[in-house]
């Protein structure tokens, strides 16, 4: 799990062509006024979905942790702030369900929590797992988010 400024994104070009494309194209988009949506991009010449989300951030009990077993999500928070829940895959987590047509495997609640606020991102590698969208304090807050599905092979 990587949490950073997307102004710091130039550090982890090196990672490889499809990372460095993936961070170069948040940062040249403007997705302040883009609708709420997925799209297509190309992504090391490879066709790849990103979307654009617009929600309040969530409480706790309505927010799943879960991974990808086919993608790493790279998740920029173009305006507002959330808790970004993450854990390390192990024997630990119990798994309690899934929805493999969107490639996510969900589990029961033991992660950490960091705060992610505009202009930063989260990249939640393929044994990552994650907890977008929580609220931080009482207040849900107004998110918008871009996300970027990396094929992961």
């Amino acid at each position: 799990m990587i949490f950073d400024k997307l102004s710091n994104a130039h550090l982890y070009y090196g990672m490889g062509k499809k990372f460095e494309d993936a961070f170069k194209f948040l940062q040249n988009t403007d997705f302040t006024n883009m609708p709420a949506g997925v799209y297509s991009t190309v992504i090391d010449g490879v066709e790849t979905p990103f979307k654009v989300k617009r929600y309040d951030s969530r409480p706790h009990e309505d927010c799943k942790l879960e991974k990808h077993e086919n993608c790493i999500d790279l998740q920029y928070i173009v305006s507002g702030r959330e808790y970004f829940g993450y854990a390390t895959y192990d024997d630990e987590l119990v798994r309690c369900g899934d929805n493999l047509s969107d490639d996510c495997v969900y589990f029961e609640d033991i992660s950490s929590h960091v705060v992610l606020k505009q202009g930063m991102f989260a990249m939640a590698l393929t044994d990552d797992v994650h907890m977008p969208e929580l609220r931080i304090g009482e207040e849900p807050v107004p998110v918008v988010k871009a996300i970027v599905k990396i094929h992961a092979k």
